[in-house]
């Protein structure tokens, strides 16, 4: 069945970015679907399902809200397990298109899915730190799209490089954040096309969501190389101000 969702970190009770996600999931469900929903009623019943079912209050959990395209509503509530390892592996797959959208969709979730398969074949114990964080998906043109859950940023000479819309990748919501703050503090940053065979190139490279915020990333592998990389310097300050641009929304 068709349908468009949204991704929602709770934290301590606390819905981060919650409206933001809603009109983006709205949004998304006009344009796949032709459905309006009112933005008010689905608000309401979130925090009703959030008030019975978040048991454990203190610790972080992953809402999901589903929109079908039948008109049905689902919400599904997990723990939200962090994932300590700093290493990434690049898929040699194409499976992302140069200048497609991309949406939180079905069709999005298949590919999640069967990749996800083949990213978890790639963990090989139980120790976290040894094993990967996330895969780095190509489009059709060997260009670095984005990750399997993370849109990616890489640093060089103080200088930051993200892929740009065009190379075919969901534009997170963290990702606009993170592009408005490097603006604000001044930071130079490249929005363009970073072919895989230049990821040597770099000094630095960091992954973020909504979920996982920021991760420092401190190796790739790609064909059977491990290309290696230094905490990004500006990290902490991008962060401090990440989180006071978080939303919250509390839920009792």
């Amino acid at each position: 069945m068709n349908y468009v969702f949204e991704s929602i970190r709770i934290e301590n009770s606390i819905i981060e970015d919650f409206e933001i996600h809603l009109n983006r999931l709205l949004k998304s469900a006009f344009y796949k679907f032709g459905i309006s929903y009112d933005i008010k009623d689905l608000f309401t019943n979130s925090l009703d399902f959030l008030k019975n079912e978040l048991y454990e209050k203190n610790r972080v959990y992953k809402f999901n809200i589903i929109l079908y395209k039948d008109n049905t509503i689902e919400f599904k509530l997990a723990p939200y397990i962090i994932n300590k390892s700093k290493n990434l592996i690049v898929l040699n797959d194409k499976i992302r298109k140069y200048g497609d959208i991309y949406y939180k969709d079905s069709d999005y979730r298949k590919i999640f899915d069967k990749y996800n398969d083949i990213f978890n074949s790639f963990i090989v114990d139980n120790s976290q730190i040894d094993n990967f964080q996330d895969l780095i998906l190509l489009n059709d043109k060997n260009n670095i799209s984005e990750c399997l859950t993370s849109n990616i940023f890489f640093a060089k000479n103080n200088v930051l490089y993200t892929p740009s819309i065009k190379q075919g990748l969901f534009n997170g919501i963290t990702r606009q954040k993170i592009i408005n703050i490097v603006d604000y503090q001044k930071i130079k940053l490249k929005i363009t096309s970073i072919p895989v065979n230049t990821i040597g190139y770099f000094d630095s490279c960091f992954i973020l969501n909504s979920l996982k915020r920021i991760v420092n990333i401190n190796k790739i592998v790609f064909n059977n190389l491990n290309f290696t990389y230094l905490d990004y310097s500006n990290i902490k300050n991008i962060n401090i101000l990440l989180s006071k641009n978080i939303n919250r929304t509390a839920i009792f």
